[in-house]
């Protein structure tokens, strides 16, 4: 049996995610200006790997940001947050661990009691 606690626990895992997803920019962010200023590579290797590291950079900010409107979503029991906790929980299976987390987070997402607690918040 699902209760608004176990809402709640998803909300903190989004949130968590979303801060583990702010490390990974920072550290991408970190190796980009290495391989840009220090590395000592060709021109065309430098821009090879700048482009990589942009495109990384995007994907972890979308994550990102899927992931924290998920978690306010879900502490306020909003229907948006509903949905985009499913969005994020596919996006987390792009990670090996994350499969695990996708399959658990999706078989309580689809359970009735789960949106029964979002939908009584808007009746």
């Amino acid at each position: 049996m699902l209760s608004k606690d176990s809402i709640r626990i998803y909300a903190i895992i989004n949130f968590i995610l979303c801060v583990l997803s702010f490390f990974v920019i920072l550290i991408l962010i970190a190796t980009l200006f290495y391989g840009i200023f220090y590395s000592g590579d060709s021109k065309d290797e430098i821009f090879g790997g700048a482009f990589i590291g942009f495109i990384l950079i995007l994907g972890a900010t979308i994550y990102l940001i899927i992931t924290l409107i998920a978690g306010i979503g879900l502490v306020k029991f909003r229907k948006w947050g509903y949905y985009f906790h499913i969005v994020a929980a596919i996006l987390t299976a792009l990670t090996c661990i994350g499969i695990i987390y996708t399959i658990i987070a999706l078989i309580h997402a689809f359970k009735p009691e789960f949106t029964a607690f979002i939908d009584e918040k808007h009746q």
